[in-house]
């Protein structure tokens, strides 16, 4: 295969791609502002198509298709694989900051996948490496594990409380939220085995409102000043202390790329907003040309957990800026990401910042201490894939934070048992009003947060291992020494599992086997043939 580079829309070279792994360093000169990279993939035993910004593998090939990576979105990698799940084509580049769009497209008449892969760069020269692996012996995982292993970024040191489950207040009870609502909740969340406190949106506004059709056009009106709203957390200092004294880790969510209509912030700096950029029509994105605008929304981060003496920050919406390439954001975004990291990290030593999925990366690795799945209530299985896309991506050893596990009134307890089972992939959170559970909801999440609890360094710290069957996953399992946790999504994906693993059944179905040791629903053993809908067994 011939590898087509040119910059600045002029072709510089021809090189011939050599099978198996390839990896070839460019070293792009000063004037270059955009490089761009072409090649074809034969489309040889090639039924599936992986990358990050997706929840699993395609089931099925697209005519075209787009991967926007940038260092606040997604990352610039993709994986060609087979039914088998092995590796037909790996691609990958190094530079994890510059906005890079990756496009495909089927070459009908030379049955290929026609690659591009076009990078804007702001900051030439510069050397970026290419990584193309065909290795038909390895999965695809390994493929993507290999080309994020050759990064060779170092391993944070995360603290211990990044590994804590979390009670979040988001979808319980949204911006209705306020202090003597959160100081009942705060001791049943203890109880139930919650180590960490999530205050998210509606703390820093006086409206008491929930998500609606007709409240989300104008949601984030009103955010921008990051200041408590003292009508609903009056002595706001002293309630966050209450919350320590329990055991709690508190945080409090924060959108410090959005500034809304309504805000003092936009009153007192005009210039400080993106006109040309917006999540809602009444709210808009602080423009990251102008650094005294970066650093006056540091000075509010750092002040907010100085002052309040939080724990942390959960931060929101890095993800709003297009990836461009006539107008790239990666470089940007990064200063931005940086300057509100180092804040944090001066407000609390040791403080716990959380991003979410898609600007989960390993590029933005040193600037967060847990990684949480996009938003997925109601639905365990989006949450299961979710958690297990961020392992894909970021690989093992990584703080990867379920989304808050939120079910309706009257659900079952089958799929309450799976809400928690999915969870295991990642650091459980939970989003549900804690006053109302029944008895049987409080025994599943005590049952299954006690089960997190016992087998936490196999979660957190073990090998995970995920394996799909037509674009769905069909199983996914840790090991750490001797123990083996599987967690299965169907009934027929454990007759290769080892002897001695122990199987979370989210499934819809009994799985036949002969078991050790199995929980029902009601607290009791189940039979010695099977494992339980919604229960565990060891092989």
């Amino acid at each position: 295969m011939d590898l087509n580079v040119s910059y600045n829309g002029s072709q510089v070279s021809v090189l011939r791609m050599k099978s198996g792994l390839y990896r070839k360093t460019l070293s792009i000169p000063a004037e270059t502002t955009r490089c761009k990279v072409s090649f074809s993939v034969p489309l040889r035993d090639i039924q599936q198509l992986w990358r990050p910004e997706r929840e699993g593998l395609s089931r099925y090939l697209p005519w075209d298709f787009e991967l926007r990576s940038a260092f606040h979105a997604n990352a610039p990698v993709l994986s060609f694989s087979n039914r088998a799940n092995e590796n037909r084509m790996t691609i990958g580049i190094d530079d994890l900051v510059d906005d890079t769009v990756f496009h495909g497209v089927i070459n009908q008449e030379k049955c290929t996948y026609d690659i591009t892969i076009e990078i804007a760069l702001p900051r030439a020269p510069q050397k970026i490496t290419l990584t193309l692996d065909s290795r038909p012996a390895i999965t695809w995982q390994e493929a993507v594990a290999s080309w994020r292993e050759s990064l060779r970024l170092p391993m944070p040191d995360f603290p211990a409380s990044a590994w804590n489950p979390v009670y979040c207040s988001w979808y319980a009870i949204h911006a209705a939220v306020a202090r003597q609502w959160v100081e009942k909740i705060g001791p049943l969340a203890k109880k139930l085995g919650f180590s960490t406190l999530i205050l998210d949106d509606g703390w820093c506004y006086d409206d008491v409102k929930r998500v609606s059709p007709e409240t989300i056009e104008c949601w984030y009106q009103d955010v921008g000043d990051w200041e408590i709203a003292e009508k609903k957390f009056p002595n706001f200092p002293e309630h966050v202390k209450s919350m320590q004294k329990l055991g709690m880790d508190y945080l409090v969510w924060v959108a410090p790329t959005l500034i809304g209509d309504r805000s003092r912030l936009l009153a007192e700096h005009p210039e400080c907003r993106d006109e040309n950029s917006h999540e809602c029509s009444h709210c808009r994105v602080v423009k990251l040309d102008d650094q005294k605008t970066v650093e006056l929304l540091a000075k509010k981060c750092k002040s907010l957990v100085a002052k309040n003496h939080l724990d942390g920050l959960k931060v929101d919406f890095i993800d709003q800026l297009p990836v461009s390439l006539d107008e790239p954001n990666g470089r940007r975004m990064q200063n931005f990401v940086s300057a509100i990291s180092r804040g944090i990290r001066a407000g609390a030593k040791d403080a716990l910042i959380e991003f979410r999925q898609y600007y989960a990366s390993p590029g933005t690795l040193p600037y967060a201490t847990q990684f949480r799945a996009c938003d997925a209530p109601f639905d365990y299985v989006l949450n299961l894939e979710r958690c297990l896309q961020i392992r894909l991506l970021m690989g093992d050893g990584i703080p990867v934070h379920a989304d808050p596990a939120y079910w309706g009134a009257n659900e079952t307890p089958e799929n309450i048992s799976r809400h928690m089972i999915a969870m295991m992939a990642g650091v459980p959170m939970l989003s549900m009003d804690l006053e109302k559970l029944s008895k049987s909801e409080e025994a599943i999440i005590t049952h299954w947060m006690e089960f997190y609890k016992a087998h936490q360094d196999t979660l957190n710290l073990g090998k995970w291992t995920i394996h799909c069957e037509n674009g769905a996953i069909d199983y996914a399992m840790a090991v750490r020494g001797e123990e083996r946790i599987a967690l299965a999504m169907t009934a027929s994906c454990i007759s290769s599992f080892p002897k001695g693993t122990m199987v979370l059944n989210a499934s819809a179905d009994e799985i036949p086997a002969k078991v050790s040791k199995s929980w029902k629903l009601d607290g009791s053993r189940a039979s010695n043939r099977s494992i339980p809908v919604a229960g565990r067994g060891i092989l």
